[in-house]
C-alpha cells in the first residue's frame, strides 16, 4: 500500500477540477461489483479531500486524464511507470510550493513593515516583532533553560493552528528545541509575562512551511501570543 500517498497526491491535482462533470447525481448500486467499487472510490475520495486540505496545492490538470491513467494503471497498460509518476508528482509539487512561498513571503513582508510602524511594536535585529501585554519578573531563561508556556498560534489570515490555551494544559521544553523566532522571543520575556509575537517566515519554518497537517504554508509569518509561566533553570553538575 506504499502508493497510496502517491495515489492521492495525482488525485489531488486534477480532481478539483472537473470541466463541468455533475458528481452530485445519485448513482444506483444494483450489483456487489458496484457497491464494493462504489466503496472504493468513497476511500479514494478521503484520501484526496485529506491531501487537498493539507497541501494546499493550487489544481489545475484534466480529471478525465486522471481516471483514465487510473484505468490504465490498474489494467497495467499506463505509458508511465511509478517512479516516473512519483517524479513528475514531486517535481510539480515543488514548484507549486516554490510559488507559494514566493507570494507568501510578499504577503508577510507587507504586513510586518506596516507591523512595525503600529504604537508599541517592537522589532529586532532579526526582524521579529512582539507587542509587551504583560511584563514579567524575576530571571528571563537562557537558551539552555526549559520552560513552561501557555500560547495560542494564528496564521496572518486569523486562523488558529495550535493552541495550549484551547487544550487547558500549558506546554515545558527546551528553548533550543523550538523554531528560532520562539528561541529569541522567551529570552526577552520574563515568568508572568505576556506577549504578542510576530514571527517571521525565516525565524518559522521557511521555505518548506510546517509540518504535515498544521496549515502553515511556505514561508508565513505567524502570530502568537505567548505567556511565560515558569522557567526551569538547567542544573548544574
Amino acid at each position: 500500500m506504499k502508493t497510496i500517498g502517491t495515489i492521492a497526491a495525482i488525485a489531488a491535482i486534477a480532481f478539483t477540477s472537473c470541466n463541468g462533470q455533475d458528481s452530485s447525481k445519485p448513482i444506483d448500486l444494483k450489483t456487489e461489483k458496484d457497491s464494493v467499487s462504489y466503496a472504493m472510490g468513497v476511500a479514494f475520495g478521503g484520501d484526496v479531500k485529506g491531501y487537498l486540505e493539507q497541501s494546499g496545492l493550487d489544481t489545475t490538470l484534466d480529471v478525465k486524464m486522471i481516471l483514465a491513467a487510473i484505468g490504465q494503471s490498474v489494467n497495467g497498460t499506463s505509458s508511465l511507470d511509478e517512479e516516473a509518476s512519483i517524479a513528475i508528482i514531486q517535481a510539480f509539487q515543488t514548484k507549486q510550493a516554490e510559488e507559494r512561498g514566493k507570494a507568501s513571503k510578499a504577503v508577510g513582508d507587507k504586513f510586518l513593515t506596516d507591523n512595525a510602524a503600529k504604537p508599541n511594536v517592537i522589532t529586532t535585529e532579526s526582524g521579529l516583532q512582539y507587542v509587551v501585554l504583560t511584563e514579567g519578573t524575576g530571571d528571563a531563561p537562557t537558551i539552555m533553560d526549559q520552560v513552561k508556556v501557555h500560547y495560542t498560534g494564528k496564521l496572518l489570515s486569523g486562523k488558529v493552528f495550535d493552541s495550549s490555551m484551547e487544550r487547558g494544559e500549558p506546554v515545558t521544553f527546551y528553548l533550543r528545541q523550538v523554531i528560532p523566532g520562539w528561541t529569541e522571543m522567551l529570552q526577552l520575556m520574563k515568568p508572568g509575562g505576556e506577549v504578542k509575537a510576530f514571527i517571521p517566515g525565516n525565524l518559522a519554518y521557511g521555505p518548506n512551511g510546517g509540518p504535515q497537517g498544521s496549515g502553515i504554508g511556505p514561508n508565513e509569518v505567524l502570530e502568537f501570543d505567548i505567556r511565560l509561566i515558569d522557567v526551569i533553570k538547567e542544573e548544574k553538575k
